[in-house]
């Protein structure tokens, strides 16, 4: 039998407040990254609502769906209604793509979870002049 010792019992208290002390700086920079991540999350979105301007359409035939954010289960979060005719397209994925890739990592930081409900976009419309979706 290992006899406990005070001089032992000091090396392993000292081990565990280590180990607690990098746990914390490790949440700590898991905090700051987050922090990081969501204020590129919002710069991504507004660049995206830049590219998407005002949406405008003469048809529904000129309005389309494009996925943003991330559910933690997959699949996007939601959708925006844009003009392909007043808008560039592949900019507009593009910066969309990287929005779902910051919400997802945003999501691993939290540790969030979700329904796992697909979600798919409402149906389009051309509303006064601007894409929309309907019965929004």
């Amino acid at each position: 039998m290992r006899r406990w010792s005070v001089r032992s019992g000091c090396l392993r208290l000292a081990l565990v407040a280590l180990l607690a002390g990098c746990a914390g700086g490790s949440d700590r920079a898991g905090a700051g990254e987050l922090a990081e991540v969501e204020q590129r999350l919002a710069s991504v979105q507004g660049a995206l609502r830049s590219a998407i301007g005002k949406a405008s359409c003469d048809s529904v035939a000129q309005c389309a769906a494009v996925a943003i954010g991330h559910k933690p289960c997959g699949g996007p979060a939601g959708h925006l209604a844009y003009s392909t005719a007043g808008s560039d397209v592949a900019r507009v994925a593009s910066i969309a793509a990287e929005h779902r890739a910051l919400a997802q990592r945003a999501n691993t930081l939290r540790g969030a979870m979700s329904d796992c409900l697909l979600v798919e976009p409402p149906p389009l419309a051309c509303t006064a002049g601007r894409c929309t979706f309907i019965g929004r």
